[in-house]
C-alpha cells in the first residue's frame, strides 16, 4: 500500500519528475519482497505446536449418569478448564461408541482407559528469547502504524493537489473567456453608438471632419 501510494503521489503531484522507471520499480519490488519474506519467516519461526497427551480412566456408566444429569464436573476433575469443552465432546463420543457393548443396569460398571492428544499453536522460544519476541512484536505492530500514517498523508496530499489543480484550471477558463466577453460587448456597443473601435470617435464626427477638410 505504501509503494502504491508513493507511486501515485509522484505521478499526480509531480508528473514531470520522472522519479520512477523500470529499474527503480524492480529495485523497489525486490526490497519489498525481502522485507515481506523476513517478517513472514520470523513470524513462522516464533510459533510452534505444543502436544499434550492425557491418559484417563473413564467410568462409562458414571459418564452416562452425568450425561443424563447434564453435568460432567465430577468426571472432568482431572482436566483443566481449557480442555474441558473439547474433552466433553470426546467423552460423549466414547460413551456412544461403547454404550452398545455394556449393560448400564449393572451395579459394577466397567471402566475404560482413553488416550486424548491435543495440539496447540503457541509462541515458541526455541530459536529466540522472550525479550526478542516482545521487541519483534512491537516492531511488527509499529510497521502497521507507520504504513497507515504514510498512506494517509500521501493520499491527503494527492487530494489537496487535485483540488488545487481543478481550482487553477477553472480560474484559467474564466480568464480566457473574459476578454472574448469584453470584445463582444464592445462590438455591440460600437454597432449601436457607431464609434470607430480604433479612434474611438463617432462616425458622424469623422464625416464632418472630412467635409471640412475638403
Amino acid at each position: 500500500m505504501c509503494a502504491i501510494a508513493i507511486d501515485r503521489y509522484f505521478k499526480i503531484c509531480h508528473p514531470f519528475c520522472h522519479v520512477f522507471n523500470i529499474v527503480c520499480a524492480k529495485i523497489i519490488v525486490g526490497c519489498l519482497l525481502v522485507l515481506a519474506s523476513t517478517f513472514g519467516s520470523i513470524t513462522a519461526i516464533l510459533h510452534g505446536q505444543e502436544h499434550y497427551t492425557f491418559i484417563e480412566e473413564i467410568n462409562i456408566s458414571e459418564l452416562y449418569e452425568h450425561k443424563q444429569n447434564g453435568s460432567y464436573s465430577e468426571v472432568l476433575d482431572g482436566f483443566d478448564s481449557h480442555n474441558a469443552s473439547t474433552l466433553t465432546l470426546d467423552l460423549t463420543q466414547l460413551y456412544e461408541t461403547n454404550s452398545s457393548s455394556m449393560d448400564l443396569t449393572q451395579n459394577n460398571a466397567s471402566s475404560h482407559s482413553t488416550i486424548s492428544q491435543y495440539s496447540y499453536c503457541n509462541p515458541s522460544y526455541v530459536y529466540f528469547s522472550p525479550g526478542f519476541v516482545r521487541a519483534y512484536q512491537q516492531v511488527y505492530a509499529g510497521t502497521y502504524l507507520l504504513a497507515f500514517i504514510v498512506v494517509f498523508v500521501l493520499y491527503a496530499l494527492i487530494v489537496r493537489s487535485i483540488h488545487k489543480h481543478r481550482a487553477q484550471l477553472s480560474k484559467w477558463k474564466r480568464s480566457s473567456l473574459y476578454p472574448s466577453e469584453i470584445a463582444n460587448v464592445e462590438t455591440q456597443f460600437n454597432s449601436v453608438t457607431k464609434v470607430d473601435p480604433h479612434t474611438h470617435r463617432s462616425s458622424n464626427c469623422i464625416n464632418k471632419v472630412e467635409a471640412i477638410d475638403s
